[in-house]
């Protein structure tokens, strides 16, 4: 399954922040599932971005309101042909290798977060989105 790499993710980007005296991210069943649903619809569909292709929408974003999540919101995307069994690793190593990533994913203003996956056989696409404060 894959609830268990979603949660590795979630487990390194959260020992990143607390070596550097961040909290660590709270993690709601809600945030996964609208991180796993962003994935499940990017890579049904055809596309790998913030903004949705059909309508310039960001879902993310649309997602985290209408689930009573506030604040400030961001989502992290990372997209690989790696081996299951690497993805964790690969996955958090870019994020952080990214000064853009990097800056979303150790900003204290984010308590929350979720992460999923979902891939078509050749491509795993990776979400985690963020929320500076709960429902």
């Amino acid at each position: 399954m894959l609830f268990p790499i979603a949660e590795d993710i979630l487990a390194r980007v959260n020992r990143d922040r607390v070596r550097l005296g961040l909290p660590a991210l709270v993690a709601p069943r809600e945030l996964r599932d609208i991180a796993f649903r962003r994935c499940e619809s990017m890579v049904a569909r055809g596309y790998f971005d913030h903004t949705d292709p059909e309508d310039g929408s960001t879902p993310a974003r649309t997602l985290m309101s209408a689930g009573g999540f506030g604040g400030r919101l961001a989502e992290a995307l990372y997209a690989t042909t790696a081996p299951i069994g690497e993805i964790a690793a690969e996955t958090v190593a870019a994020w952080m290798g990214s000064a853009e990533n990097r800056a979303i994913l150790l900003n204290d203003d984010y308590l929350f977060a979720g992460v999923g996956l979902a891939g078509d056989g050749r491509w795993w696409t990776i979400t985690q989105v963020l929320a500076e404060t709960g429902p």
